[in-house]
């Protein structure tokens, strides 16, 4: 089990960093209860879930109000962006315009602190567990040696010799950003966007079965949490009982569209660098004559 004070004397568990706080919880989380790491590691990232969730319910609520006065915040920023192509935008000007924007913000509550809070507290909570983990894995402290785990990943130090833990780590994650896709308005500028992360996500797999098993299985359990977390909040009654708005629900953009766009903007590439290669090469043979 764990001992209060080991990981300061393997040089960890710094009181100043977010990582070092997360090293701490951990170490302190199992010593005092006396349970075994892969049960200290699943209690402190369940345990950090559900601390997050009231943050993401504000963030939730925040995004309703947005999408209420979206319209309006856009139709300022057009105008915006039509004079400064026309030159006619001036620093009083400019001015008059983000004062306008906050006062449309301010008109049903809107407040970015809030809206941001989830975001911020999932990027913390996440990056300070990934790189307190992998740290203490890496040492590795005697805590996550053989016979720390459960299951068939007895040594938390070692990588998950089946590859169990970050496949499920991988596929909670693109679970997520599916879901989050269902709930976003379609992005203009950039409608590829939600499919582009989730590629990007899945192909995450292959940096995650080469960490230890620790740090995947915290993963597993972050990101299985998570894709609970974000299903319970689509459950009408719960929304009800939180105080949130009846859910908005969008099409996503399919997969094979974006894969489709991605092969025609891929085509224009090679075509425009055919097309600036033969510049080139009529440039120099006239510079010969």
């Amino acid at each position: 089990p764990f001992e209060l004070g080991h990981i300061r004397e393997v040089g960890l568990g710094s009181f100043f960093t977010p990582v070092g706080w997360a090293q701490n919880i951990i170490e302190a989380t199992g010593a005092l209860t006396g349970l075994p790491a892969w049960a200290t590691l699943a209690v402190v990232t369940i345990t950090g879930r559900m601390l997050i969730l009231p943050l993401l319910i504000n963030t939730q609520k925040e995004a309703v109000k947005l999408q209420l006065v979206q319209p309006k915040i856009t139709a300022v920023q057009q105008q915006m962006a039509a004079e400064r192509a026309e030159g006619s935008i001036t620093a009083m000007s400019s001015q008059q315009h983000m004062v306008e924007i906050q006062k449309i913000y301010a008109s049903v509550g809107y407040k970015m602190s809030r809206a941001m809070g989830g975001a911020v507290s999932q990027l913390l909570f996440s990056a300070s567990f990934f790189l307190g983990v992998r740290a203490m894995a890496n040492v590795p402290i005697e805590q996550l040696t053989y016979g720390s785990g459960a299951l068939w990943f007895q040594d938390l130090s070692a990588v998950d010799p089946y590859y169990i833990l970050p496949a499920l780590a991988t596929i909670s994650f693109v679970g997520m950003m599916r879901m989050a896709a269902t709930d976003a308005p379609p992005n203009e500028r950039f409608p590829n966007l939600f499919n582009g992360m989730t590629l990007f996500t899945g192909m995450s797999f292959l940096f995650l079965a080469n960490l230890p098993a620790a740090l995947c299985f915290q993963m597993a359990c972050n990101g299985v949490f998570g894709l609970f977390q974000s299903s319970l909040l689509r459950i009408p009654s719960f929304r009800k009982l939180v105080g949130l708005a009846p859910r908005v629900v969008y099409t996503p953009r399919s997969m094979r569209e974006s894969l489709t766009d991605w092969r025609g903007g891929w085509g224009r590439l090679q075509e425009a660098n055919r097309l600036a290669q033969e510049g080139e090469a009529q440039k120099r043979r006239k510079n010969r004559f």
